[in-house]
């Protein structure tokens, strides 16, 4: 018969056995979820440049499926002004500056989220001179005020030239 002691001894080392192997579950179990969390978070990012992609591939095909907005981006690259166009044609411009504008804030926000990275902005930049003159000074007066500061201040900064 086993002593008094010995019984102690053996529940305490199996227990401990128990106890070693749960924990190696649960470090089994925190791996898995690590891994799991990494690899939605990859396809998450994955998902989220796909959109931005996606969106600028409609806007271009947008302007290059409409003459009137690029009969009208022509004139107001040679000077035009809002009172220069109908209703109906400022209409089409304010929407393609919308267009433009939210698709560059919408990175904005993907980029401060951590889904994509910084010079995201940079791929997807319109031409050169497309924020450039009068017409565009006087939507982005109105327009500003509807939009989050910290996008206003950042669009400001890396498209307007800080103005």
């Amino acid at each position: 018969m086993p002593s008094p002691g010995t019984v102690g001894n053996d529940f305490r080392l199996k227990k401990s056995w128990i106890e070693l192997v749960g924990m190696g579950g649960v470090i089994g179990s925190l791996i898995f979820v690590a891994l799991e969390v990494r690899q939605n978070t990859a396809a998450v990012r994955g998902a989220t440049c796909q959109a931005i992609v996606d969106a600028s591939l409609s806007q271009i095909q947008w302007f290059a499926e409409n003459d009137d907005i690029r009969r009208l981006r022509v004139q107001i690259v040679e000077g035009a002004q809002q009172a220069d166009f109908t209703a109906e044609e400022n209409l089409l411009i304010t929407a393609d500056y919308v267009m433009t504008v939210r698709r560059i804030e919408n990175i904005f926000v993907q980029i401060r989220e951590g889904l994509v990275p910084g010079e995201a902005v940079s791929r997807f930049r319109p031409a050169a001179n497309y924020f450039e003159g009068k017409y565009f000074e006087g939507f982005w007066t109105e327009w500003r005020p509807s939009l989050e500061p910290s996008f206003a201040e950042y669009f400001e900064r890396e498209f307007l030239g800080g103005r």
